[in-house]
């Protein structure tokens, strides 16, 4: 079934449009600015917000939310519209035959932009600006054969919007783009650094990093050794023993990870990274560096590498993390059941995450319970860069895989029945 809700208004006279809240007592119709904009609006959820072009031609509408019932003021939603020209019609919900009136009101942020009639730039991988003021770029891309994810990141990035060639639009910063598809993307930025990436769907580090150098006889870099960057590349390979964490440190570039071809990690827009990567044993690793954009690369980079333990049922041992740096541990489920996993620290400043075989996240947070199949997970505890170092006991139950049912009173317990860790000397913050 569908409903199909129709209003039929007159087009009131078109004033300005300026930034700021105006009273809504009725259909308003707003004039907008001749170069490109943003419109951001804040209106009644029960209320038609429609875009028209300059021979009044609806564009573009953000239909009401919900119906508003008489004497009721309605809660407010969002609408975001572009275009260039124009104007904006604000329709307030309708009221019933003697019902009271109610006072509403509409809430605008315009964000003009320079009118450059620059064609589009066709967007193949990745593309990365060092922008020199605010603004906004139209990017083109082609169809291919299978689908992709289209991801725009970065503190520059103040708004997107993905249109496609068969008419739908997307208004968000990631977007899957269906095979067969192509179309275009609207980026509106500051004057911070900004990335788009175009590539398959799940590779966002391949996608990030873009194209791979072919495998090279790239010198190994050792462990905790300093290696001065420049150029516009620098590769070095790294070879790590066990389970544990890798973490590669740079000062400038963007960083990225890769086993062979297949890149595992990737991380920065220009001003290095701080990446952690799990290793499931013995691997080497190509460690490579490229320049943000045009600029050459500068800086250092360096990796280090941290063991990782295989948990037990109960309470670990005490480990220390220090400030940016992340421990990982080894959890064997035996059967598919409910699983414990948790932190004894003293203090609740710790990031965990409970990752899969693959390495994906299948829980956030450092007191987890719930239901896995059988297998090998990853507990990884990383503390924040700001910091001062802490100890931590890792604690876990239900290893053997059963439905457990434990009460979460229990649990509150049992977490509170640990004894938290001392506080790390002054010789290990030093170290």
């Amino acid at each position: 079934p569908v409903r199909l809700l129709r209003r039929a208004v007159t087009l009131p006279v078109s004033t300005p449009l300026m930034s700021g809240t105006t009273p809504l007592s009725g259909v308003t119709r707003f004039a907008l600015p001749a170069e490109p904009f943003r419109l951001d609006v804040a209106a009644p959820s029960s209320a038609w917000v429609v875009l028209l072009d300059d021979a009044d031609h609806a564009v573009d509408v953000c239909a009401p939310a919900l119906v508003q019932r008489s004497g009721a003021r309605a809660p407010l939603s969002r609408c975001v519209v572009r275009g260039r020209g124009g104007s904006v019609v604000v329709v307030p919900a309708a009221r019933a035959a003697g019902g009271a009136a109610v006072d509403e009101a509409v809430r605008f942020d315009l964000l003009r932009f320079a009118a450059v009639d620059e064609p589009a730039r066709v967007l193949v991988g990745v593309r990365e600006v060092r922008p020199r003021a605010p603004g906004r770029e139209r990017l083109q891309f082609a169809s291919s054969t299978s689908a992709r994810t289209l991801r725009l990141e970065g503190r520059g990035v103040v708004a997107c919007a993905v249109q496609f060639d068969d008419g739908s639009q997307v208004p968000a910063c990631t977007a899957e783009v269906p095979a067969g598809q192509s179309g275009t993307v609207v980026v509106e930025h500051d004057d911070r650094p900004w990335r788009a990436a175009l590539g398959a769907v799940g590779d966002v580090y391949g996608a990030r990093f873009g194209a791979l150098p072919r495998s090279s006889s790239a010198s190994p870099l050792v462990a905790g050794r300093v290696e001065a960057l420049g150029g516009n590349q620098i590769e070095r390979t790294a070879t790590t023993t066990g389970a544990g964490v890798l973490r590669v440190r740079a000062t400038g570039g963007v960083c990225g990870v890769a086993q062979g071809d297949v890149v595992v990690g990737s991380e920065g827009l220009g001003g290095g990274c701080d990446l952690h990567v799990i290793a499931d044993g013995d691997a080497t690793w190509r460690l490579l560096v490229r320049s943000f954009g045009a600029a050459p690369l500068s800086g250092t980079l360096a990796w280090t590498f941290s063991p990782a333990s295989t948990l037990s049922e109960g309470v670990g041992e005490e480990t220390l993390v220090q400030p940016g740096e992340a421990r990982v541990f080894r959890v064997d489920l035996a059967s598919d059941g409910e699983l414990g996993v948790g932190l004894q620290s003293d203090a609740e400043v710790l990031d965990c995450a409970l990752l899969n075989v693959r390495h994906e996240v299948v829980a956030d947070g450092c007191q987890q319970f719930g239901r896995y199949e059988k297998g090998t997970y990853w507990l990884r505890v990383e503390a924040p860069i700001d910091v001062a170092p802490r100890r931590f006991r890792p604690v876990v139950f239900g290893l053997k895989g059963a439905d457990i049912d434990v009460p979460d009173d229990w649990l509150r317990d049992f977490f509170r029945r640990v004894p938290p860790p001392a506080s790390p000397s002054t010789s290990e913050v030093r170290r």
